[in-house]
Parts: C-alpha cells; sequence; structure tokens
C-alpha cells in the first residue's frame, strides 16, 4: 500500500510502491531421454498375430506390432485379461469359467495344490512369466469357455467392454 502522510487528503486505494514479485518455483531438473530406449521402427513394423485354438470350436488372435513370439502373445493376452478382472464384475467371470492367470508379480486364481488344472505359460526364460491356468478342465475346454468371455466382454460398448480387447489386440473367433 501506499505511505500514509500527515497532511492532505490521503487516497487509501493509491499504489506507491510496488507489490514485491513472487519468487518463481524451482525448476524441475530435466531428465534426459536414452535414444537407444527408444524403438523408431516400431511404426514400420507389420503387426504380427498369435493364435490360441481350442479343438472344440473357438480360438483367440492376438494382434500387435510387439509380438515377437508366443510369449509376447500370451504376456498381452493375460494383460488384457487383468484389465478385464479389475473391472465390477471380472472376478465373478472369471471365478464361474475357472480361468486363473499370472503375470511377472501379479496373480489371480491360481490351482491349489493337488488340484488338477491345464495350463498355457510362457518358456522358463522367457521374463516377465505369464501363465493362464484352467481349474479342473482340459485346456480345449478352458480356451472354449475364454473364448465366449471375451465374447461376451466384445458384446459390451466403450471402454467397459470392447475398447479393452482393442487396446490389447485381442480377438475372440467362434467357429
Amino acid at each position: 500500500m501506499s505511505d500514509v502522510s500527515s497532511t492532505g487528503i490521503v487516497d487509501p486505494w493509491r499504489v506507491v510502491a510496488d507489490a514485491p514479485a513472487p519468487k518463481p518455483a524451482p525448476a524441475s531438473p530435466k531428465s534426459k531421454i536414452d535414444l537407444a530406449e527408444i524403438d523408431f521402427d516400431r511404426d514400420l513394423r507389420a503387426p504380427r498375430t498369435c493364435t490360441f485354438d481350442s479343438k472344440r470350436g473357438g480360438s483367440i488372435l492376438v494382434r500387435s506390432r510387439d509380438i515377437e513370439d508366443q510369449n509376447d502373445g500370451l504376456r498381452r493376452l493375460v494383460a488384457c485379461l487383468f484389465q478385464i478382472l479389475e473391472r465390477s464384475d471380472g472376478p465373478d467371470l472369471f471365478e464361474h469359467i475357472g480361468v486363473g492367470f499370472l503375470l511377472g508379480d501379479r496373480e489371480w486364481l491360481l490351482p491349489r495344490k493337488n488340484f488338477p488344472a491345464a495350463v498355457i505359460e510362457t518358456a522358463a526364460a522367457s521374463k516377465p512369466r505369464a501363465a493362464i491356468y484352467f481349474l479342473g478342465q482340459s485346456c480345449d475346454d478352458g480356451i472354449l469357455r475364454l473364448v465366449k468371455l471375451l465374447c461376451s466382454v466384445n458384446a459390451r460398448s466403450g471402454k467397459h467392454g470392447r475398447d479393452i480387447l482393442h487396446r490389447w489386440g485381442v480377438v475372440p473367433l467362434v467357429r
């Protein structure tokens, strides 16, 4: 504000001195981007596909530019299953069909000891580890049930269904 003078008319709104300028926020140190970590050719690669078949009439197709082998395809499929699991009705869906899975340190409905379960898993040397367990059923029956579940999720609109499968490149196929 202004200094108050003892004589004459005083204008209380008159500003004589500038207000002190606020101190600028400290600049955050910019992290350097390692160019060796960037895949500049990703957009140029053709998408690859990976298929998980059931002899009983269904299969799951996983398509992405990031797939190099079956292990990568299985990881993408399991990541898609985890995103479906995060929906409000996700746990009920997978418990109903008896399917469990794991990806790295995340796991859902793994088989108990001495409980029969078929499994599809990544190679032992492949990291991170991914697996799909079909509890109390054969691999063909489990894939067929999983295909039907993915078809029902695909029938949902928006971010609760179709967008999840599209994001991960998962396409359920029924014969």
